[in-house]
């Protein structure tokens, strides 16, 4: 466990982001709700928290298309919300943890906290690049294109959403777990290209997950932002995916105890903030699967659980 304590300890702050980038894969947007069921407030109960319960957004009935694009209008709109209430939390000196939702919230959400901490490292753990522009997509879904917005690249409206553009440096990014299967060429070419580090699942099973997370995290600069999408999981140990009808996700990932592994590294680093995303809970009936996010959480704080 790396031990970088450079924040004073504060409070977390859970912020539901029922964000679901368009009717391709409608259920992810009830994801906040269905963790919170499933124990996430039981977690810390007693701890140092606060529930600001979900951001009101509303749900597009119909994809909205504009060029490659759907639904740019509608996740400009709820990116600003998340950020005026992800803004709100920072100042307040907590962190945010935003539960998604789908991972077009991530500029919105980045975009907060650099309204306070202005300069931030962002460890992107993801199964998906997601580098693609309104250029390159083949679904034309935002979800697809967080990453690639929050660099500068991509929708106009999106990549501007923050007080400085573009909201992080390359170079100040660590895609982290994305599995080489999910890249198509154009992808692949672009982030190639960039100044973001690229640290592969098949890159962190061959050299180790803490090794990996060491390197990706070294030069990044602090406080750090974290994404973490559950899709950077072997499908096989975290099916309730948004997008697993559509199949978007390949065979391989982290398995579950070297996300263990992980989320222990995770919790020595000073975070800014952090968002997880696209959870499915119409593929998780018995809420297993939100269980599992729940003890993701509780391995990256454990310092802020229920106290005895």
């Amino acid at each position: 466990m790396f031990h970088e304590r450079t924040l004073p300890r504060r409070r977390i702050a859970i912020v539901g982001v029922p964000l679901c980038d368009g009717e391709r894969e409608s259920g992810v947007e009830k994801a906040p709700t269905v963790i919170r069921e499933a124990g996430l407030l039981a977690a810390f109960s007693g701890g140092d928290f606060r529930d600001l319960g979900d951001i009101a957004l509303e749900t597009p009935l119909h994809d909205k298309i504009l060029g490659k694009a759907r639904n740019t209008d509608y996740i400009v709109s709820s990116c600003r919300k998340v950020r005026q209430v992800v803004a709100d939390v920072a100042r307040a000196g907590d962190i945010p943890l935003v539960i998604g939702g789908d991972c077009s919230l991530f500029p919105g959400s980045l975009a907060g906290v650099i309204d306070v901490h202005d300069r931030v490292g962002v460890l992107y753990i993801d199964g998906h690049a997601d580098f693609h522009t309104p250029e390159t997509t083949i679904s034309g879904y935002f979800s697809g294109m967080s990453l690639a917005a929050a660099v500068g690249r991509g929708q106009e409206e999106l990549a501007r959403i923050g007080k400085r553009f573009p909201l992080v440096r390359e170079e100040d990014v660590s895609a982290f777990g994305v599995k080489m299967a999910n890249f198509d060429a154009s992808e692949l070419e672009s982030l190639s290209a960039s100044r973001v580090n690229l640290f592969t699942s098949e890159l962190l099973k061959r050299d180790g997950i803490l090794s990996g997370l060491h390197t990706a995290t070294k030069f990044l600069p602090r406080p750090l932002y974290l994404h973490f999408d559950v899709d950077v999981m072997d499908v096989s140990e975290m099916p309730a995916l948004a997008g697993m009808r559509a199949g978007v996700h390949h065979q391989g990932g982290l398995s579950r105890s070297e996300v263990s592994s992980l989320c222990d590294g995770l919790a020595g680093l000073p975070l800014a903030g952090i968002d997880i995303t696209l959870y499915d809970p119409n593929l998780d009936p018995d809420k297993t699967h939100a269980r599992t996010i729940i003890e993701i959480v509780k391995r990256i704080f454990p310092a802020r659980l229920a106290r005895p």
